[in-house]
């Protein structure tokens, strides 16, 4: 089993506790993983995620030259960084001996086995993603000019066909619409695969990404339309995301965040004191979770697992 994840020296931390969750829930595969990076992880780092693998795992390190995305923006978003457009020029950097791949984001953990999610069928098709939890959002397909029957998905977990990638230059091709419509790229990356695979794309269950707005964030996300497997991709979910506020984070009160933490205590940053938020709640945000805290209100998951069931 072949294993995607980029990241730069700010997500060594969350990428190094990802692999410990792949590796203590996937002990009899073969698991190798592929770590695009940049100049910013030294040696140092690279100990430390050496360190994070037990079973039958391996590293393979591949740098890349950041002054190839320099004219493409990173916008305002809290967290990211020039590291999430790697991943748009694998077939470039990975052995041509490999066929299929699996992209983890670095903020997130994996609970189960992912054989299943491997042996997924891609026949004639880019990829196998999970819908995002703003799929409702409409500006997003004016914006990058697609119908909205064809959805938005999330790109924090992918199956990616890189034989198909090889086969229709997908590479020239997310290059060409980024050089054309940078202005357009709010989600970047992520905006990129949607657009080119709107129409060659495998719908994943949502246990394979279990995004916080799934349990709360009905504006932009029918949760009705999903109702049979939401309950399940928020009360066991194979791969947990954590998309909003992060657990090394000081403000983030996901249910799930002491999960986190377990993995995290098997790797070399065990103990590791928690951080600031980039972007600090609100005054309402801090009240929800006061009351939360109180138990005067529920978890917002379990109120909707159970309007559901």
């Amino acid at each position: 089993m072949d294993i995607l994840a980029c990241t730069d020296k700010n997500y060594i931390m969350p990428c190094g506790v990802m692999m410990r969750s792949v590796c203590e829930n996937n002990l009899n595969e073969h698991i190798i993983f592929h770590l695009i990076i940049d100049k910013s992880v030294d040696d140092k780092c690279k100990n430390k995620l050496q360190q994070c693998l037990v079973g039958n795992t391996s590293i393979q390190f591949y740098h890349f030259n950041d002054s190839i995305l320099t004219k493409y923006t990173i916008g305002k978003g809290h967290h990211l960084t020039i590291a999430t457009y790697y991943r748009l020029f694998i077939c470039n950097l990975l052995p041509q001996n490999i066929s299929r791949i699996i992209y983890l984001d670095c903020d997130l953990i994996v609970r189960h086995p992912l054989n299943k999610l491997w042996n997924t069928d891609l026949t004639n098709k880019a990829l196998g993603a999970v819908t995002d939890m703003g799929e409702a959002m409409t500006e997003r397909y004016s914006r990058l000019n697609y119908p909205q029957s064809l959805g938005y998905f999330n790109a924090g977990v992918l199956l990616i066909n890189i034989e198909y990638w090889r086969e229709h230059n997908l590479q020239d091709v997310f290059w060409n619409y980024m050089k054309e419509n940078i202005d357009k790229l709010k989600q970047h990356d992520q905006d990129v695969l949607n657009y080119t695979c709107r129409d060659c794309k495998v719908n994943l269950p949502f246990i394979y990404n279990s995004q916080d707005g799934f349990g709360y964030n009905r504006a932009y996300f029918d949760v009705k339309k999903y109702a049979q497997e939401l309950p399940q991709a928020l009360t066991a979910p194979v791969i947990l995301h954590f998309t909003a506020n992060k657990p090394w984070e000081k403000e983030c009160d996901h249910p799930y965040k002491n999960e986190f933490f377990k993995y995290q205590n098997l790797t070399p940053w065990k103990g590791m004191p928690l951080i600031a938020a980039k972007v600090p709640l609100t005054k309402k945000q801090k009240f929800v979770r006061f009351l939360r805290a109180l138990g005067v209100i529920k978890p917002r998951y379990k109120i909707l697992v159970k309007e559901l069931r």
